[in-house]
């Protein structure tokens, strides 16, 4: 066509004019769409600052169908993408109008950044603590005044100063929150809780309808029934950092009527802190000397890469032999299971979202470590933010039934690793006293080994030593716990419950010894500030552990006056459900906290 135009220059011009046409009518179109988005974004708003009680069956409708007419996939800003990829970081785009994105202030001087990597460090070698007396604990107990909108802006504010002061975070790691829930998370969400319903009940999928979202007392109370509001006075525990408490975390008792002089502490509290999995080698020698000859230079797996400033670009880099296992294992995700999931990616800063499924034993990652040559500083390493002192938590008890439970101050984005689940690794002779504290992070109905070794071939790059597959093979079909009873960290207060917001899965580093592998406690939605932090425990341990009896309440929970409710609704309907819910959320959110900020 250029060709021809270049020979008939009446033609040419002829074409210009009606390429000018077409350019104005282009222009008033794209002010005219402008323009209606914008309306559309206030009408919205109005919508969502209503108390969803008060509006009328044609306005709920409304507010659905307009929340999923601004649905998108979920996309990573490039900017993100291209932190986790081994491409150049010239390349950049603007993230979308209506994302949040929180940042924190830069590092002024190279001295500041030398200064955070120095107490980063140091931070990580302190790893194990001194089991503390009760009586201890219970001699600096004191009653402290508490704000929540104040302690909540406050813990905004520091995240934001620690994310914008780390050289290793600042311009690669971004927390983005929507206005409107993603359609993916949106969806997830939605099949997991009618498969849980389907469960729970005593009615099939037959029975399980397509009743419309209704608002009653009892829907808009479980909308923030995950939330916690703790009172203006509360005893405080432990005040944070100590010889035996090794992390920032503080402690709080907010049981009604609770005096000072006669708290009560249990036993179990006691227990040695520790920041990493501890193992008893003389209790398992055998795992001990597989272990070392696994960490020998022959077997280990550690990447040579130097690339890529301070943070090294290993993420889809095909010359790093930890991303090559880290892909390798994205392979054999779900291979026998959902054709439409893609498997999920385990690097340091995209969302690890997990599978609606069984996802414990598919969903496996594989991350670079402090013996590679990136240090694992890298964008191969789904640990990473774990290390980082940047999580704003708080361990309270509201009720002494429920016991000890965590809460986030911040609001966490989904996919974020937020705890690592430590203990003390133990093989199957495990005290039946410690049955209910323990994990099992490899075991018979796993099939690991087979699942991932099966064919040598896959894992050629390795190039381990003769004979020591078969001597992996020995370890990875035994049966191998994680016991936090007397040595763990605060992911052994999480608990459990019928809607929860964490998922576990696994990630190894170094080598596939039981010895490498880590516990990752992930966020698979968006968690908002003050709302607890909770995790299945698994399908026995309601009927086992509670003979049925659940406290958590939550909304998907038979013990709520919202269960009968909800049990009756479609995948459509709880789309819905998830839809205005997450608004209601989002919006105290935006009206409680960001706006504070941005005063």
């Amino acid at each position: 066509m250029v060709s021809h135009l270049r020979t008939r220059s009446k033609a040419n011009r002829k074409c210009k004019k009606v390429e000018t046409k077409i350019v104005k009518i282009h222009k008033i179109s794209k002010k005219a769409l402008e323009l209606q988005k914008k309306n559309k974004k206030i009408a919205l708003e109005k919508l969502l600052d209503k108390d969803p009680k008060a509006l009328s069956s044609k306005e709920r409708l409304s507010l659905a169908l307009r929340i999923k007419n601004t649905f998108k996939s979920r996309s990573i800003p490039r900017q993100m993408k291209k932190k986790n990829s081994s491409s150049s970081d010239s390349e950049s785009s603007s993230v979308e109008e209506e994302t949040v994105v929180s940042s924190g202030d830069r590092v002024s001087t190279r001295a500041q950044a030398s200064e955070m990597m120095r107490k980063f460090e140091e931070t990580k070698k302190e790893t194990v603590g001194v089991a503390p007396k009760i009586s201890e604990i219970r001699k600096n107990v004191k009653v402290v005044e508490w704000d929540e909108m104040k302690q909540l802006v406050l813990s905004e504010k520091m995240l934001r100063s620690s994310i914008g002061t780390d050289p290793c975070l600042m311009g690669y790691y971004e927390r983005v929150f929507k206005e409107t829930i993603e359609k993916e998370d949106m969806n997830r969400i939605a099949t997991l809780s009618f498969a849980h319903f389907r469960r729970e009940s005593d009615c099939g999928k037959s029975e399980t309808g397509n009743a419309p979202v209704e608002f009653s007392d009892e829907l808009v109370k479980s909308m923030n029934n995950g939330k916690y509001v703790p009172p203006k006075k509360r005893l405080l525990l432990i005040k944070g950092r100590s010889d035996s408490w090794k992390c920032d975390v503080q402690v709080y008792s907010d049981i009604e009527k609770e005096k000072l002089e006669r708290i009560k502490i249990p036993d179990t509290f006691s227990y040695q802190y520790t920041n990493r999995n501890i193992i008893n080698w003389n209790k398992n020698k055998s795992l001990n000397s597989f272990t070392k000859e696994a960490e020998k230079k022959e077997n280990i797996i550690r990447c040579n890469c130097c690339e890529g400033g301070l943070m090294k670009k290993c993420w889809e880099n095909k010359d790093c032999v930890c991303y090559q296992a880290n892909k390798k294992l994205k392979e054999l995700q779900n291979r026998n299971r959902d054709p439409a999931h893609s498997g999920t990616n385990f690097s340091t800063f995209d969302p690890i979202v997990v599978p609606p499924s069984d996802h414990f034993f598919d969903t496996i990652g594989f991350s670079c470590s402090e013996e590679c040559s990136c240090s694992g500083r890298c964008t191969n390493n789904a640990t990473f933010l774990l290390e980082k002192p940047i999580r704003q938590l708080e361990i309270y008890r509201k009720n002494e039934k429920m016991g000890f439970g965590i809460r986030t101050l911040t609001a966490i984005p989904v996919g974020t690793p937020v705890l690592e689940f430590t203990g003390e690794l133990c093989g199957e002779r495990l005290n039946s006293e410690d049955n209910d504290y323990s994990f099992a992070i490899i075991s018979n109905e796993d099939n690991f080994y087979e699942r991932t070794f099966s064919n040598p071939k896959n894992w050629a790059f390795t190039n381990w030593s003769k004979g020591f597959m078969e001597r992996m093979t020995a370890q990875l079909r035994k049966v191998w716990f994680l016991n936090p009873k007397r040595k763990g960290n605060i992911a052994r207060t999480c608990c459990h419950s019928c809607e929860p917001n964490l998922a576990m899965v696994r990630v190894f580093q170094k080598g596939f010894s039981p010895a490498h592998c880590r516990l990752l406690l992930v966020s698979q939605e968006v968690i908002f500030p003050g709302e607890e932090l909770t995790f299945d425990y698994g399908p026995g341990y309601v009927e086992e552990t509670l003979n049925t009896n659940c406290l958590c309440k939550r909304s998907m929970c038979k013990s709520s006056d919202s269960f009968d409710i909800l049990k009756s609704y479609s995948v459509q309907s709880l789309q819905d459900w998830q839809i205005i819910k997450y608004h209601q959320r989002f919006r105290q959110f935006r009206e409680n906290i960001l706006k504070k900020i941005s005063e």
